[in-house]
């Protein structure tokens, strides 16, 4: 029976953070006879206000980290994201404490890539730096441990639009270039995995 107990009250300030990490391998193929291993870390620390019951507003942060090794032609990858946005969070109770949410995001992230190119013992260096303008929708699961205090799972930005401008340089020209990207659909920013986090809701009457 769905229950209107543990309610977000209007006016609570909602504030935490969730933390997202995976680590995948591949095989390599035709490369270099190792499979390579990638390793992406997310953090986004994030504040809000229940404008309505069960409904929060608010602004996030986002630091978002990818190493791979042995990746394809490379000896080692490292991009680093920072960025923030707005969202906005809608809560759904389904029995007492549980709850699915939906958000809705709309962000911006600075990036940095540096790619180790594997060539004997002078290594080249390729950098490319930009940015990806996005917007997701982000479904979950939240648990009331008290009236002001919550555990959630999440899988980060299930659905994104997202443009992406990317400037590359190099030592000598042949590795400059620049580039863009628009995608759109379920992972279409390339960022989406499972999330913990926990939130606390300062003032909350619920």
């Amino acid at each position: 029976m769905v229950t209107t107990r543990a309610q977000i009250s209007k006016g609570a300030v909602w504030v935490g953070g969730s933390i997202g990490y995976n680590q995948t391998k591949q095989d390599p193929g035709i490369y270099n006879g190792k499979p390579y291993k990638t390793t992406t870390l997310t953090i986004n620390p994030s504040i809000g206000t229940a404008v309505k019951d069960n409904l929060v507003v608010g602004i996030e942060l986002l630091y978002n980290q990818i190493k791979t090794e042995n990746d394809g032609n490379s000896v080692k990858s490292k991009t680093n994201a920072y960025g923030g946005g707005v969202f906005v969070r809608k809560y759904f109770p389904v029995i007492t404490r549980l709850y699915i949410f939906g958000d809705a995001n709309a962000a911006y992230a600075a990036t940095k890539n540096d790619r180790t190119l594997s060539t004997g013992t002078n290594p080249i260096v390729v950098t490319a730096k930009g940015g990806i303008t996005s917007v997701g929708i982000t479904p979950g699961i939240a648990f009331a441990v008290s009236k002001k205090f919550m555990l959630e799972t999440s899988l980060n930005n299930l659905f994104s639009v997202a443009y992406t401008s990317t400037k590359t340089t190099g030592p000598t020209d042949y590795y400059k270039s620049k580039s863009s990207q628009f995608a759109a659909g379920v992972f279409a920013d390339g960022k989406a995995q499972f999330n913990i986090g926990v939130r606390f809701l300062l003032g909350n009457k619920g």
